[in-house]
């Protein structure tokens, strides 16, 4: 994370907490539909996520593991807290000011 050149933002616990309940009232409102307009909402999300990439990976990592399914409670609450984590990640993002600037990574060591 050091070597990014990435400001990185504490996020705190009402983050967390805010993004958590609209992660499920998302899931909520996708189980309630028929499966053409779940697919138009799971695109609209994605296209409208502030981190569409992290969200692409973690999406990725999570099927790459076969916790897509979500056969335990277990594989539950890792699903949710990834994805909590990539909504936070974005949320944090879009409330950071323009005014910060990355740290840049040292170019040497001493």
């Amino acid at each position: 994370m050091k070597l990014s050149g990435h400001v990185w933002l504490v996020v705190s616990e009402k983050t967390q907490e805010r993004c958590l309940q609209r992660l499920s009232a998302r899931a909520l409102f996708v189980h309630a539909l028929n499966p053409e307009l779940t697919r138009q909402a799971v695109e609209q999300q994605i296209k409208d996520h502030g981190e569409r990439y992290l969200l692409a990976y973690a999406y990725g990592t999570l099927k790459e593991h076969s916790l897509l399914a979500v056969n335990t409670e277990a594989e539950k609450y890792l699903l949710l807290a990834a994805l909590n984590l990539v909504d936070c990640v974005a949320d944090t993002k879009a409330t950071c000011s323009p005014a910060i600037t990355p740290i840049t990574p040292h170019s040497g060591h001493s």
